[in-house]
């Protein structure tokens, strides 16, 4: 398997960007990356191969399918990724989402192109792995929360949420800005993992916090993880921030 090879050649997620990167990314008629799934992963490979080259031939063309095989994955064949080459490809196999394959509705999504090198077998693979168990694991949301006196120690702040929001599930930290004068950001952020975390949190807003009130502003789900040239799953920003 490929990903256990001691000898394989390490891939650079942060190679310098090449003269022309602008004028590549502007080019319509650049090769473009589409991450198929929902076809009959039963069938041979050479067989999915076939069937959505032919399938997506009308969109441009097609120079190179390549799918997520490895007998020993979980999900073995599940996901394929089309190269297609030519003017409005993107646009022509967005409209192919939803369409029939040899009797199984397929789903189709556009790999956002980075300047960052090309999109390998082996970026495919690790994107695979990545977005499986990112939709079968616990979601993570961000509650913002106010109503704290800014002027507050921030690790009193930080304890008293963490404490106070751990029964809607598992926090994974507490971020609050920092303002030019030194006090803190009104609003605090609370990453939560688990389910039901919008509710859970929502009926907390108003509770006594021994002095102030907190209140809850906003509940929502991160960015989920993509492949860039990075290849991170819904990193934060840290700038002027501080984490539990």
């Amino acid at each position: 398997m490929e990903l256990n090879n001691p000898t394989r050649r390490e891939v650079n997620f942060h190679p310098k960007p090449q003269p022309g990167d602008d004028m590549e990314l502007n080019n319509p008629t650049r090769s473009v990356t589409m991450i198929v799934w929902g076809y009959d992963k039963s069938l041979s490979e050479d067989n999915i191969k076939s069937l959505l080259s032919e399938h997506f031939s009308s969109c441009g063309e097609i120079t190179k399918v390549h799918i997520h095989a490895h007998a020993q994955s979980k999900i073995h064949n599940k996901y394929a990724f089309v190269d297609i080459a030519g003017v409005g490809a993107k646009e022509k196999a967005l409209q192919l989402n939803g369409s029939d394959v040899g009797g199984h509705k397929v789903l189709v999504k556009a790999l956002p192109w980075t300047r960052y090198g090309k999109f390998t077998p082996l970026r495919a693979v690790m994107w695979s792995e990545l977005n499986e168990r990112s939709r079968q694991g616990p979601r993570m949301d961000v509650v913002l929360v106010s109503g704290y006196d800014t002027w507050l120690p921030e690790e009193s702040v930080r304890s008293a949420l963490s404490e106070h929001f751990s029964s809607c599930g598992g926090i994974d930290g507490v971020t609050i800005a920092k303002e030019k004068d030194g006090s803190l950001h009104k609003t605090a952020a609370i990453h939560i993992w688990g389910e039901g975390i919008a509710e859970k949190a929502r009926a907390l807003s108003g509770s006594d916090m021994g002095g102030w009130k907190a209140v809850v502003e906003h509940c929502s789900e991160p960015r989920d993880g993509e492949v860039n040239g990075s290849l991170h799953m819904g990193r934060r920003r840290q700038a002027k921030m501080t984490r539990e």
